[in-house]
């Protein structure tokens, strides 16, 4: 059976979601990260990054978790929730995938630090906001004519959006209404881990 380590609102939330939307059996190992169970040995030989989420299938670990999306998305390809490997879909797909990654989590990643460590200053947040803002408004554009960043279908690109618009520095962003009820809209879904976010 698969196994997915992680444990709170992280990143572990997006794999433990595509997991209940697939609707396939896994177990939930919950981790201790402020007690340093990310350190140890054990923990490191499953991900030498020290970091969840990881993904256990068949004692292999998978981490980085739009990896494991994107591989879960295949494994399970007969349930639909990842376009075809080789279509033009899965080519946008993947292309609002890497967006997410590239240009609109870090600033959001790095607000989030300077709030909550101190790393950085005001300079620090004022960038992260100026290009959260540019990155925004493309996905604005997209969801102003499609229900989903793929197109009609939900996909594993709108669990990290979904997920990237939960994080709590949100509070400090000027994000769209048209983002909010988006994010609404995902997070009322059936499979959505609900029982984090109370």
């Amino acid at each position: 059976m698969l196994q997915l380590y992680g444990s709170g609102r992280s990143r572990w939330v997006r794999p433990l979601w595509m997991l209940r939307e697939l609707d396939v059996p896994f177990d939930e190992m919950v981790v201790d990260r402020d007690g340093g169970q990310l350190a140890t040995p054990e923990f490191r030989a499953l991900n030498p990054t020290g970091k969840i989420p990881v993904l256990i299938d068949d004692g292999k670990p998978i981490w980085e978790s739009n990896a494991i999306l994107l591989y879960l998305g295949d494994k399970y390809a007969e349930r639909g929730l990842l376009p075809r490997a080789g279509s033009i879909e899965r080519g946008v797909h993947d292309q609002w995938l890497f967006f997410l990654a590239t240009e609109v989590e870090p600033p959001i990643w790095l607000l989030h630090k300077q709030r909550t460590r101190g790393e950085g200053g005001e300079e620090v947040a004022r960038l992260a906001k100026h290009n959260f803002a540019r990155a925004a408004e493309a996905l604005t554009r997209r969801l102003a004519d499609n229900p989903y960043l793929t197109g009609p279908t939900f996909s594993p690109a709108d669990i990290v959006l979904g997920h990237l618009l939960t994080w709590q520095v949100m509070n400090e962003l000027d994000v769209d209404p048209a983002l909010v009820r988006y994010r609404t809209r995902l997070t009322s879904r059936r499979a959505f881990p609900k029982h984090l976010y109370r």
